[in-house]
């Protein structure tokens, strides 16, 4: 298996935990904010819900569709992630933007996991494209491909180790010679 389609079976599993993170609390609910939806679920319509899950569904199909080999690589992931990172950054920017940061409200879980999910993933995407997707070539010492490869110093009918047991080779064909 390649380092790509290791880095992209990451990339699912991030894209998963993304979806998953839509249901965490964005804001813990208190002061100016009570009335505001405390998940990243709730506070979008209902248009931008199913946009947010045909994104990551899109991103997580690139990822497996590279993972069959059908894609080289799995660059479609970054739609996505940015539009999760556009989301991270408006929530935290109108955090900062409150005039005063303790009694407005307070970022709740979901903020903090949902950039740093979405900045992993995007560093995983951006990674992988710099890797080869061709599996390491494994040396071939040519044990099986006949008489010249074979190693020598050991028996080729038991392979035990000969130690002084050679006593010379066949000039016809080049085979040793046991006494």
């Amino acid at each position: 298996m390649t380092a790509r389609k290791i880095f992209s079976i990451i990339t699912i599993v991030l894209l998963a935990l993304l979806i998953a993170n839509m249901f965490l609390p964005v804001y813990d609910g208190s002061g100016y904010w009570s009335d505001y939806s405390t998940n990243l679920w709730d506070s979008l319509s209902t248009t931008m819900d199913v946009v947010h899950i045909i994104l990551f569904v899109v991103g997580i199909l690139a990822c497996i569709l590279q993972l069959c080999n059908v894609f080289k690589d799995f660059s479609l992931a970054y739609l996505p992630l940015g539009f999760s990172l556009f989301e991270s950054i408006n929530i935290i920017s109108s955090y900062l933007e409150a005039d005063n940061i303790s009694d407005y409200m307070s970022l709740g879980v979901g903020a903090y996991t949902g950039l740093l999910l979405t900045l992993s993933a995007l560093v995983l995407v951006f990674v992988s494209q710099f890797l080869k997707n061709e599996p390491k070539r494994r040396p071939n010492y040519g044990y099986g491909n006949g008489n010249n490869n074979r190693p020598m110093g050991f028996d080729p009918r038991t392979g035990a180790p000969m130690y002084g047991q050679q006593s010379g080779f066949d000039p016809r064909t080049g085979a040793p010679i046991y006494r």
